[in-house]
């Protein structure tokens, strides 16, 4: 079967193509069946896209771009639109409140999410967010408050009223399938963007959250690294080329056998990477060069350094791509910042354990000051030590506690 080919990262492999025997498996015996569901029942799933949080900013292009040439229910139908009935534990609802919560553009989740989808996602998105007239950056959906104009829009077009009232059709995947097959999301998801890479592409960070989530799912002590780069080839996105550097990477700085090193960095990236944002392939290959022996270790320090880089100001960026820290700066961080890095190392590790032993995720808190440490060690930040940056981050922590008790 095709699940047991991807999963053996058979070079005969094609996502697409099995993705219709999968497909036509499933109907056949009943774990998929078409229904037609209202956008706002429809969450996001967790495993879409490798766990990549949506970006309000592409959906409403996205959307806008629908708009612009007018909607259609074949197009934004079952051949794209795929979601899969929602766990016990309701983990596509929470998936869905956590994407929302990055940007006030996004709708509001419902309580009644039952689904979570995984092909057609920006879309059904963008639908809930027009019925609830959210805020919006896209001048030409903005009414004269900034909101989307949801009375003009569906004045104009009958068939997008009709998709974001009543709903599209989709493919529902039941949820005891999932739990016999929990990779079929996963794969699904895989082969509908693989179908949209001919002309759109699968992003850097998706890739290396590709690289996470495939590395996870092999089971057993040791990680099969070439197994990961194949079963992640399959889908041909545009950022195969750097997919060596990408396992490089995550191989050496990841944090393996947790990988928490590249979780840390990948939620991060997840609430404050900028749409559009690049990161070349040789930049990232030249950071996973710093050395790592037992006289020299900046694991925390080269993350950080990463955050820096990727979620910059648009003023040091090039045409999306981010050129804020040189190769010479990094470098610099085993060479003439040698002992200076190795201090921030420890501050950042001292950091970590703090906010770990905290209540609530302490992504941004602790991103935020990793990227002030990884600025004075580049020399970016002159005013200011890497001690200065932990004491007002702890300062300002302490407060925290105080206010809230």
């Amino acid at each position: 079967m095709a699940l047991a080919k991807v999963d053996a990262a058979n070079s005969d492999v094609k996502i697409v193509g099995d993705f219709d025997e999968m497909k036509a498996l499933m109907v056949q015996h009943g774990a998929a069946e078409k229904r037609t569901l209202p956008p706002h029942v429809v969450g996001i799933c967790s495993d879409n896209r490798d766990a990549k949080i949506m970006s309000a900013m592409e959906m409403c292009t996205k959307g806008c771009k629908i708009v612009s040439v007018g909607a259609s229910r074949d197009l934004c139908g079952p051949l794209r639109a795929w979601c899969v009935e929602d766990t016990e534990g309701r983990l596509y609802y929470l998936w869905t409140l956590k994407t929302a919560n990055t940007s006030e553009q996004f709708a509001r989740p419902s309580e009644w999410i039952e689904y979570g989808s995984i092909g057609c996602s920006h879309w059904n998105q963008f639908l809930q967010a027009v019925n609830q007239c959210r805020p919006t950056k896209v001048q030409s959906l903005a009414d004269d408050k900034g909101n989307i104009d949801k009375d003009r829009i569906f004045k104009r077009d009958p068939v997008f009223r009709s998709l974001a009232t009543i709903g599209m059709d989709w493919y529902v995947i039941r949820r005891g399938f999932v739990v016999r097959f929990p990779q079929v999301p996963r794969i699904f998801s895989k082969a509908l963007n693989a179908e949209h890479n001919i002309a759109v592409g699968e992003t850097w960070d998706q890739q290396l959250a590709s690289v996470y989530a495939t590395a996870q799912n092999i089971s057993g002590d040791t990680v099969d690294w070439t197994s990961v780069r194949s079963q992640i080839a399959v889908s041909q996105g545009p950022c195969v080329p750097d997919l060596a550097t990408h396992i490089n990477f995550v191989r050496r700085y990841g944090g393996f056998p947790t990988m928490s090193q590249l979780r840390e960095l990948l939620d991060f990236f997840n609430l404050r990477l900028p749409a559009g944002r690049q990161v070349s392939g040789s930049w990232i290959d030249k950071l996973q060069q710093v050395p790592m022996t037992t006289e020299f270790s900046i694991p925390n320090l080269v993350v950080a350094v990463f955050k820096a880089h990727a979620c910059c100001d648009n003023f040091y960026c090039e045409n999306g791509l981010a050129r804020y820290v040189t190769m010479a700066e990094i470098k610099a961080l085993s060479t003439k910042n040698k002992g200076l890095a190795l201090e921030a190392e420890g501050i950042l590790s001292n950091l970590k354990k703090v906010f770990a032993e905290s209540a609530g995720s302490k992504t941004l808190e602790y991103g935020r000051v990793s990227i002030e440490i990884a600025e004075v060690i580049l020399g970016k930040e002159k005013k200011k030590t890497c001690k200065d940056c932990s004491l007002t981050c702890r300062h300002n922590y302490v407060c925290s506690l105080t206010r809230y008790n």
